[in-house]
């Protein structure tokens, strides 16, 4: 379930260019991407709030024996880290925990962690324990990543979470060899690249398997750049596409 709600996450914002009529177009030599959507800030707390909840098994020396796996519940992008990657925030329960997903916003970005596990372990209906997470999220052809850079947590019994500092990395989602598109295009494959700008997400399609380096395509491209800049001021994303 986790792996097919993420790859709905990164295709949804291409569906509305798909629909008209990309399942029949191929790359030619010059290897454009077939489609590409820029996430703008407005549609980008949307889109993450799909990839929650994930389920994380956690290693045995980390976890101890009160808990052997956690809940992210909720997850928030904050901004590009300006060397390719970027930060988000996260918030784990244990398991079990039946809470809401919108318990954190961007305003928890810049909030210390201690002060947000705190806020939330002593909220209303609060599980046992809370860990909140900075997170560390990359992209490389063809892995999306999620990795812990910093973590604290609360509880209300003074009984300590299960430590998340060390965990490294928790979630990868692959985003090559994709099924995406309805009959008669099932049988196509694409490859799904990444970009995090300043404050925006880059999504790009390739026909799979033929492009080795997309990076021009994400961030460099003078055609992104004039289309952004084009944009309404109250657009929530840009899409263009070959056919």
């Amino acid at each position: 379930m986790q792996m097919n709600r993420a790859r709905w996450l990164l295709v949804s914002a291409l569906a509305a260019v798909l629909a008209c009529g990309l399942g029949a177009a191929r790359a030619h030599a010059d290897e454009k991407p077939l489609a590409r959507v820029v996430i703008m800030p407005e549609l980008i707390p949307d889109v993450v709030r799909q990839l929650v909840p994930i389920t994380v098994d956690l290693a045995a020396n980390r976890a101890g024996p009160r808990a052997s796996k956690i809940k992210i519940a909720g997850l928030v992008y904050c901004s590009a880290d300006r060397q390719g990657g970027a930060w988000a925030v996260g918030v784990a329960y244990p398991e079990s925990a039946a809470v809401e997903s919108n318990v954190i916003s961007t305003a928890d970005c810049q909030a210390p962690l201690p002060a947000i596990a705190q806020r939330l372990a002593h909220s209303a209906g609060a599980p046992q324990w809370v860990e909140v997470m900075k997170a560390h999220v990359t992209w490389t052809p063809w892995l999306l990543r999620f990795a812990v850079a910093d973590a604290a947590g609360a509880s209300r019994s003074g009984s300590p979470p299960p430590s998340l500092k060390e965990l490294g990395e928790f979630k990868s989602f692959a985003t090559s060899n994709l099924h995406i598109l309805p009959p008669p295009g099932q049988d196509d494959r694409f490859d799904l690249a990444i970009g995090f700008l300043e404050s925006s997400i880059v999504v790009a399609l390739f026909p799979a398997g033929r492009v080795s380096n997309p990076e021009p395509y994400l961030k460099r491209d003078p055609v992104l750049q004039a289309e952004m800049a084009d944009a309404p001021a109250r657009a929530n994303a840009v899409a263009d596409a070959q056919y």
